[in-house]
């Protein structure tokens, strides 16, 4: 995982024995209430896909920060939403690393005309769902994916989902660079 701190203690009144903990580091600037709802995205989008228990590392950075990273990791010269690193994948239990561009969010929700809060949320849930093992590289893929994101933000409260997503006017629009695990 990246270098980051735990700022997501356990939940003193949290009975079960272990539970899926997201470590967040914010490099720009988010306030606390958007930060515990990209955990609670995060902790959402993993329990959708059986995985309840483990790590998964959120960092959020501006575009020049996820391009570097693209252009290592997946050498794509250029900036994206999101990349998701998988370490381990063994029901219930998950290890992974998403990296969302804050940049990236802003202009694609004005340009959407939607939240850009909501569209940062997205590429958390949309990120989770790839380290959880769901692909979106087949058109059936993409459907299972937006199905799932669907189920998601509506659970967390985001209603208008399907109006802004990437296939609202089109069944074949790119899909977004990430990385899941391998089989």
């Amino acid at each position: 995982m990246l270098n980051i701190q735990d700022n997501n203690p356990p939940n003193v009144n949290d009975s079960s024995p272990a539970r899926l903990q997201v470590e967040v580091h914010d490099t720009t600037g988010l306030s606390g209430a958007l930060l515990q709802k990209l955990r609670d995205a995060i902790r959402a989008a993993a329990a959708h896909r059986g995985f309840t228990h483990g790590a998964i590392g959120l960092a959020v950075v501006d575009d020049p920060a996820i391009h570097k990273i693209n252009l290592q990791h997946l050498q794509h010269d250029y900036p994206t939403d999101v990349i998701s690193f998988c370490y381990e994948q063994n029901a219930p239990e998950i290890e992974g690393e998403l990296v969302v561009s804050r940049d990236t969010a802003a202009r694609e929700a004005k340009a959407l005309g939607w939240a850009a809060e909501h569209e940062l949320i997205l590429y958390a849930v949309h990120g989770s769902l790839h380290i959880c093992g769901l692909e979106d590289g087949t058109p059936e893929q993409r459907q299972a994916m937006r199905q799932a994101e669907q189920t998601v933000l509506q659970q967390l409260g985001i209603e208008d989902f399907q109006r802004f997503s990437p296939d609202a006017d089109s069944q074949t629009s790119a899909q977004a660079p990430s990385q899941g695990c391998q089989s």
